[in-house]
């Protein structure tokens, strides 16, 4: 059986994940925290966000959650944020563009 984030769209976080555990899906992540910050150009982080294991973990994170991890300059919080912000509701399933 293949199972993928797409299979548990409408699902809550935690449904997901305990789903994803009972059928042996394991850790798997939706994006790479490494790849995430690559792509926003803001790799000058990578050493803040090393101890999350993927961008799930983040998903929740408010901007001065951000800012007490350590990245000061508003633009690159905005920027995080408007990432976390998309991605959170493409794993929740919800667009709104």
């Amino acid at each position: 059986m293949n199972l993928s984030w797409t299979r548990f769209g409408s699902l809550p976080l935690r449904s997901k994940a305990r789903a994803n555990r009972e059928n042996g899906v394991g850790n798997t992540k939706h994006k790479d925290i490494a790849v995430w910050l690559r792509e926003m150009d803001l790799e000058e982080y990578q050493s803040i966000f090393e101890k999350f294991q993927g961008v799930e973990d983040l998903l929740e994170f408010s901007e001065t959650d951000i800012k007490d991890l350590g990245v000061k300059k508003s633009s690159h919080r905005a920027r995080i944020i408007s990432s976390l912000t998309c991605l959170r509701a493409k794993y929740h399933g919800k667009y709104f563009f």
